[in-house]
């Protein structure tokens, strides 16, 4: 869910008005409308100030992350994956993530 949809709902959940988040937060009715319309990028502080007035962490209001939400989609198909290739994958992600000038550390055992 994208982070405007998430404070709409959110706000919405503890039966607020724009205009109680605006009171809430500190923030005009009109900016907190544009940010649930995603017509803006908030700063950090923005973001900070919203989650308080909805009682929520920051983390909670942005949701999980890129990487975590495309970990919980990969997850199951990797374990259905057969021994050789999910080493194949692990060895691939080494490479990917490995320092630059230096190489993923090679499985160990039978080479094909």
């Amino acid at each position: 869910m994208k982070l405007g949809a998430e404070i709409r709902s959110r706000r919405k959940a503890l039966g607020l008005t724009l205009d109680d988040l605006a009171e809430r937060s500190n923030l005009s009715p009109h900016y907190l409308s544009t940010l649930e319309n995603d017509r803006r990028d908030p700063r950090l502080s923005t973001i900070l100030a919203v989650a308080k007035a909805l009682r929520v962490s920051a983390a909670e209001l942005l949701g999980p992350s890129v990487p975590q939400a495309a970990a919980q989609r990969i997850g199951p198909r990797f374990e259905r994956l057969p021994p050789d290739a999910q080493e194949a994958v692990v060895v691939l992600a080494q490479m990917a993530v490995a320092a630059p000038g230096r190489k993923a550390a090679r499985p160990r055992g039978k080479r094909g």
